[in-house]
């Protein structure tokens, strides 16, 4: 389990209740259009967990 704690589904969104819009936090896979997960370590990257896809982070 992570630092944080378990995770809900409900912070993975932003919620704006005037306009009735909830929007994804995560990016969104470009080959397969699942979300995919920010690790910082060792490597900071964006990874999909369903295909495999992996972007590197570059600042």
């Amino acid at each position: 389990m992570s630092k944080e704690g378990k995770k809900f589904r409900s912070a993975l969104y932003d919620v704006d209740p005037q306009k009735g819009v909830a929007r994804l936090k995560n990016r969104l896979c470009p080959k397969c259009g699942r979300a995919m997960a920010l690790h910082r370590h060792p490597v900071p990257r964006w990874h999909c967990g369903y295909c495999s896809y992996v972007e590197i982070v570059r600042s």
